[in-house]
Parts: C-alpha cells; sequence; structure tokens
C-alpha cells in the first residue's frame, strides 16, 4: 500500500514537471555600492505581504541575484542589506506571470549611522519587468473588470494584438499552446471552438483564474511546442486573511436585440436561456505556511433545437419539403421492425447542456528555499450535438455537362442530400450527447538554490 502510494505520489511530481512551463514570476538583479562595485553576498529578502510567504538568496560575485518559482501578483515588500552599507527597503512591487522583475539596487555606506533607507518601487531605469517578447498579460483586476460574453479565457485572449481570440499571429488555432497552472490542455478533441477543451463548456470557472499571459514568439527557452501563441494561465490562491464570494448569472432571449433600424425580426429571437452560479473560498490552514482556495460552479443552458418543419407539418420552423407522411412511414417502420424510436422530426426540443466544475489548490511554504502547489480540478459537462449535415453519402460533389460540352464539379452544400436542409430532415434522435468528464491534478515544487 505504502509502495503504491509513493509510485502515485512521484508519477504526480514527474508530469507536473513534464507539463510545468510558465506558472509563477521570479525577480533579478544586481546590487552595488556607490562606487559602482559589485557586493557579493549581499542579502535579498523578499516578502509576499498577502500570504507572509518569504524568498530570499543572496547575490553572486558580480553582484546577481535571481528568485525564481514567485507568487504571481502582490504586493510585495524587498529588503536589501549589505554589511557596512544602508539597508534599502522597496516596496508595493507587483509581478506579473512569466516576467521577471528587474530590481537593481545601489547601497550607500553606513558610516556612523546605521539607518534603513525606504524606497519606494516605482516605474524607473532599477525597477522594470524584463520582457521576453511580444506579450499580453491580464491580471486579476482585468479579470474581475473587463466584460465577458461567454464567461471564457476567450474573451480575454482577445486583447492580444495579434489576436482574433483563438486564432493568433495569423496562425491555426490548434498550433497554440495553452497550459493552465502547467497542466496541457490543449486537444478539444473537435468538440469546441474555444482554446480549452471542455465540449462547447470550460474546464475551469473564469472566477478561478487569477491571472493569464500570452505570448507570440517568445526568447525564453521554457516556451516552446506553439507556432502561435502560448497561453499560460494560474489559478487563485489563499492568503493570511478568509476571502470568498457567492456568485450567479443568468441570461435569456430578453437579452438579445430585436430591431436592425425599421427591420423587426423578434419572431426568429429563439427561446434560450443560461444560468450559472457558484462560489469561490481561500484562506489560511497554517498562517504564513498552508493556504488554500476552492471553487465550486454549475451551469445550465437551455438553446434553440433544430428548427426545420417538414410539408405538411407544424410549419413553425423553416419550410423543407420533405414530406411528413414519408418521415412517418419510416419511422414507424424502424419501430416496428426493429424496436429503435426516432424521435420527432418537426421542431425538435431544445438542446440542453450543463456542467459542473470545481476546483482545489493547497499552497504551502516548507521554507525559505521551499515552496509546494498542488492542484486538483473537475470537470462534468454534457452537450447535444447536431449530426454532422453535409457526409451523407455522395453529398461531396455532383458532376455536371455545360453548353460547351466541359464538365464541371461543384460541392453540394445544402442540396437534397444534406441531413437538415429544405429537401431532407433527419430525424431527432440521430442528434447525440457530447459527455466530457475532465480530472487535471499538478504538483510542483519551486526550489531557491543560492
Amino acid at each position: 500500500m505504502r509502495k503504491s502510494l509513493l509510485l502515485a505520489i512521484l508519477f504526480l511530481f514527474t508530469a507536473a514537471v513534464t507539463f510545468a512551463q510558465v506558472t509563477s514570476s521570479s525577480m533579478t538583479g544586481t546590487i552595488k555600492d556607490t562606487k559602482g562595485a559589485a557586493l557579493p553576498g549581499a542579502t535579498v529578502k523578499a516578502t509576499h505581504l498577502p500570504s507572509g510567504t518569504i524568498y530570499s538568496t543572496a547575490t553572486n560575485k558580480d553582484g546577481l541575484y535571481n528568485l525564481p518559482g514567485m507568487r504571481v501578483g502582490g504586493p510585495y515588500q524587498v529588503v536589501i542589506s549589505f554589511i557596512g552599507q544602508n539597508t534599502a527597503t522597496f516596496s508595493d512591487i507587483t509581478l506579473q506571470l512569466g516576467q521577471p522583475f528587474l530590481l537593481n539596487a545601489t547601497l550607500s555606506d553606513t558610516g556612523l549611522q546605521l539607518e534603513a533607507v525606504t524606497v519606494a518601487a516605482s516605474k524607473t531605469k532599477r525597477i522594470t519587468t524584463a520582457r521576453l517578447g511580444a506579450s499580453t498579460n491580464v491580471n486579476r483586476q482585468q479579470l474581475a473588470t473587463l466584460p465577458t460574453f461567454s464567461r471564457s479565457i476567450t474573451d480575454f485572449t482577445r486583447l492580444t494584438p495579434q489576436s482574433t481570440g483563438t486564432s493568433f499571429a495569423g496562425r491555426e488555432s490548434r498550433l497554440n499552446s495553452i497550459t493552465v497552472d502547467g497542466a496541457n490542455l490543449n486537444n478539444t478533441f473537435g468538440t469546441s471552438s474555444d482554446l480549452l477543451p471542455g465540449g462547447g463548456a470550460q474546464p475551469i470557472s473564469i472566477e478561478a483564474y487569477d491571472e493569464i499571459s500570452i505570448n507570440i514568439a517568445p526568447f525564453d527557452v521554457r516556451q516552446s511546442g506553439f507556432t502561435g501563441a502560448g497561453i499560460y494561465a494560474t489559478t487563485k490562491s489563499g492568503t493570511n486573511t478568509f476571502h470568498g464570494s457567492a456568485y450567479g448569472f443568468y441570461r435569456n432571449q430578453s437579452f438579445n436585440g430585436t430591431h436592425i433600424g425599421d427591420v423587426d425580426f423578434s419572431a426568429q429571437n429563439a427561446k434560450s436561456t443560461q444560468k450559472t452560479y457558484g462560489f469561490t473560498l481561500g484562506g489560511p490552514i497554517i498562517k504564513n505556511k498552508l493556504f488554500f482556495f476552492a471553487n465550486f460552479e454549475h451551469e445550465v443552458q437551455t438553446n434553440p433545437g433544430i428548427n426545420f418543419s417538414p410539408n405538411g407539418g407544424s410549419g413553425l420552423g423553416t419550410p423543407s419539403a420533405t414530406p411528413v407522411a414519408d418521415l412517418q412511414s419510416v419511422s414507424d417502420y424502424l419501430r416496428t421492425k426493429y424496436g429503435y424510436e426516432t424521435g420527432g422530426f418537426d421542431n425538435f426540443s431544445a438542446f440542453q447542456p450543463k456542467n459542473t466544475k470545481a476546483l482545489l489548490r493547497l499552497d504551502y511554504n516548507i521554507n525559505e528555499k521551499n515552496k509546494l502547489t498542488v492542484k486538483y480540478s473537475y470537470l462534468n459537462a454534457t452537450s447535444d450535438q447536431q449530426v454532422n449535415g453535409t457526409s451523407t453519402p455522395n453529398n461531396a460533389s455532383y458532376s455536371f455537362t455545360n453548353a460547351t460540352g466541359s464538365t464541371s464539379t461543384r460541392a453540394t452544400g445544402g442540396l437534397p442530400n444534406a441531413r437538415y436542409s429544405n429537401r431532407s430532415i433527419a430525424f431527432e434522435n440521430s442528434n447525440y450527447g457530447f459527455l466530457n468528464k475532465v480530472h487535471t491534478g499538478t504538483a510542483e515544487l519551486n526550489s531557491t538554490i543560492n
């Protein structure tokens, strides 16, 4: 039993190492004295004030330091000290996902007075973010305040100037690389036009994201495996303060427009609803040491079904020349001969996709050098799908001879062989439902080595 548990833990860590790319931020810079000489062995201590998480290191012989694997966001307070020099304190520093923060400092001689020097962080030549290529960063405040139409990260990736939301720099959307907390979420299996897999549902609630970074042609060696964009997202984590939220979202056809100029198309405004509710909760388990964050969300939608109506039918949908008598005859034969129910064929009932998602994250400050993050997410989603309308036999193309005697080939598109058209109708049970269950777990250990 112990051996199996140990193997499972090792496998989990191996998976995290395999997929982890950009899940945190970092800080780097050079420490010198007033004469421009490097200060080897100077101590750099950065504290994430909301959680009390501490990162520390010492400069090398050239006065250089590097603090990797730091929490995204802030504010941070950085204290730089060296024997015989005044201590410098920098405050109100915020870190961005995947973007190293460049903080250089010059320490003055103490003389006879050992007094600290406090410097408020600002955008100066000595306090900057080291850019690693063309990138767009969407932080927690922007995620909370910018409008979203689909409650998807696609609403935010489109903020990138080179993007349509799913395509970047003219590349096809399947050539992107998307990770959330280091977990690879690239393959949608053709079930969704969105960036993330989920069969039309979002695998992680937009309420759980902390920051999103969209990178195009970066020269960071950690970012590879794409020719479109590298999209990296992190989820929220707990702090020393308990915080939470309860939220709901509702929309139906009443929120849609009914006029374009003087043209009234309210009759074509089909009934639809979307109901979403959930909560978030985060806080300390052990203050300054162990934190948790949890999110739960449930969503139910009602979308219009197939609105074609056969000849002799209700007439409430788009007219089709297919006779009701023929459809009923086929349906009766399949029921009598094989016991198969075809379902309806006139204004099908509405599709009702639904999904439930949950996320749990733990952050453990082992010590100043080692930090452990463990995350688990779950998705259970169903989505009704219309049967492919153009894959029936002989539907790809047809040939004809024109007046000059030459032969041409054309695609049939919505001609008689299409399953839903003005000349044919498929049965309700020809459509199918998509069930998507996704379990994702990651574990990441960040260590600082002097």
